[in-house]
C-alpha cells in the first residue's frame, strides 16, 4: 500500500492548499484550493499560520490463521507421532502448507487456539489432582493389609510350586470393589521378613513385604503370608 504524503499550508489569506502525491515520483502532483478559516489568534498550541502534517499508513500485523500462530504459521495439536515435528499431543507450529498437504490429509493434526491450549491444560491438571488423591486415598487402605496363601510344602518349607506376582495382585485385588485398583498397578517390590529381594516368585513358607506402584512416587506396602496347607 502506497504512502500518502498529506501537506497542510494554511494561508494568511483565509486559504489551504493540500498537496497530495502518491509514493510514486513519477506520477504527477493534484492541488485543491478552497476557503479555509485562519485559527484564532488565542488558541492554545497554534503558534504559527501555516503548519505541516504527514499521515502514514501503517500495514496492520497478521497473525497466523489459528489463533497463536506466528510469522503466518499454523497451530496445531498432534493427534500421531510425525517424523521431525513431534509427538501425539505435542502443540506445534507448522507452515499452512504443510499443515493443509500433509496433516491435514493425514489426519495427524487439527489446529488449535491459545484458548484451546490453555482449557486442555487445565483441564489435565485437574484430572492429575484428582487422580494423584484417588491414589492417596488407595494407599491409606492397603498400608498394614495382609494378604494370605494357603500352600503345599515339603518338611524344609520349601512350596511345591510358588506364587507369583499376579496371583498377589489378584489376591490384593479381592479387597476392593472391581476396577478400584486400577491396571496400571503393579508390583513394585517383593521382600522377605528379613529385608532381601525375592526376584522370582515366593518359594518358602513365610512372610513377606510387598510394595505396589500406585501412581508416580506414591506406593503403598502390604503383608504377603504364606502358610502350609494342612
Amino acid at each position: 500500500m502506497a504512502r500518502v504524503l498529506l501537506l497542510a499550508v494554511l494561508a494568511a489569506s483565509g486559504s489551504a492548499s493540500f498537496c497530495f502525491a502518491p509514493h510514486s515520483t513519477r506520477s504527477a502532483f493534484a492541488t485543491v484550493s478552497f476557503p479555509f478559516a485562519p485559527p484564532h489568534p488565542t488558541r492554545a498550541g497554534w503558534k504559527t499560520a501555516a503548519s505541516s502534517l504527514t499521515v502514514l499508513s501503517a500495514k496492520k500485523n497478521r497473525r497466523g490463521a489459528t489463533g497463536g500462530g506466528k510469522g503466518g504459521k499454523v497451530q496445531v495439536k498432534l493427534l500421531k507421532y510425525v517424523e521431525g515435528t513431534g509427538s501425539i499431543g505435542d502443540v506445534v507450529l507448522v507452515a499452512p502448507a504443510f499443515y493443509e498437504n500433509k496433516l491435514k490429509k493425514t489426519k495427524s493434526a487439527v489446529p488449535i487456539s491459545n484458548e484451546g491450549v490453555a482449557a486442555e491444560r487445565a483441564e489435565d491438571e485437574m484430572k492429575r489432582k484428582e487422580a494423584n488423591e484417588a491414589a492417596k486415598q488407595m494407599k491409606e487402605k492397603i498400608e498394614g493389609s495382609r494378604i494370605e496363601f494357603s500352600m503345599k510344602a515339603g518338611p524344609d518349607g520349601h512350596l511345591f510350586g510358588g506364587v507369583n506376582y499376579k496371583s498377589i495382585m489378584s489376591e490384593l485385588s479381592k479387597q476392593f470393589p472391581k476396577g478400584a485398583l486400577g491396571k496400571g498397578v503393579k508390583i513394585k517390590s517383593l521382600k522377605s521378613d528379613d529385608g532381601a529381594e525375592v526376584p522370582h516368585d515366593i518359594k518358602e513358607l513365610g512372610e513377606y513385604k510387598a510394595s505396589v506402584s500406585l501412581l508416580g512416587d506414591i506406593d503403598a506396602e502390604f503383608t504377603v503370608g504364606v502358610i502350609e496347607a494342612k
